[in-house]
């Protein structure tokens, strides 16, 4: 893999807080400067909101033209994914799949925090970014988070969360529904509650921790039941 590196990043671009590899003429190179100065905003956003106060080494940002290059290079050929240990981004970038923004890079950032459940942990990614994009019919709909969560609720396909805390499972859901869902949540979580609590529940919510435990935690932690917040949630949205 390392060899399929060097072979096909011949181009870097290094900023305060990245280092971007991508390939000689290819779309992440025509949108370098976009792509950095997005990547750049995400950073100090995500540091400021989250009182972050670790030193941070930069970021190593490996961009690709397809997703087919990143699964060489990385064996995992999803859109986008983080390498902890080595403190790296893999993203495909092109001109029907943008996967840049701040979702990885709150990964990362929070990596020292520890290992939350899922629903924290990619609803706290998700709640840094505008808009969630899903296909619907054929067509490709970009809406915010809340306004997903509230189709769902209309289409019968929205997911309990009390059932997006169970690790065992969160992944037999569809993730362009879990997704969104865990990302109002946090979002409406660190409005009311602030980011404090939401730190102390990122913290204390240990995946592969049994249901019952995240809700005992949950509840002493933001001192009401899940199940009452999630209905104050969900009638914040309408």
């Amino acid at each position: 893999m390392k060899l399929f590196y060097n072979k096909l990043m011949k181009a870097k671009k290094e900023t305060t807080h990245f280092i971007f590899y991508y390939q000689k003429d290819s779309t992440a190179e025509r949108g370098i400067e976009l792509i950095a100065k997005v990547s750049e905003e995400s950073f100090s956003k995500i540091v400021k909101t989250l009182k972050l106060k670790k030193d941070f080494p930069k970021i190593k940002y490996f961009l690709y033209e397809t997703n087919e290059d990143k699964l060489r290079a990385t064996g995992d050929e999803g859109n986008a994914n983080t390498n902890r240990v080595k403190f790296e981004i893999h993203a495909v970038y092109n001109d029907e799949v943008k996967a840049v923004g701040p979702h990885e890079i709150v990964h990362l950032l929070t990596n020292h925090l520890g290992v939350p459940s899922y629903v924290l942990s990619e609803g706290l990614a998700e709640s840094f970014e505008d808009y969630w994009t899903n296909e619907t019919n054929g067509e490709l709909r970009r809406l915010n988070h809340d306004d997903w969560v509230k189709e769902f609720l209309n289409t019968k396909k929205y997911i309990p969360i009390v059932n997006l805390f169970d690790d065992s499972r969160f992944w037999d859901y569809d993730d362009t529904i879990s997704y969104p869902e865990s990302g109002s949540f946090v979002k409406y979580l660190i409005k009311t509650y602030g980011v404090d609590k939401i730190l102390g529940l990122y913290k204390d919510i240990k995946r592969k921790d049994s249901v019952q435990k995240d809700l005992s935690t949950f509840r002493k932690i933001i001192g009401k039941e899940l199940t009452e917040v999630e209905k104050d949630w969900l009638r914040n949205l309408n």
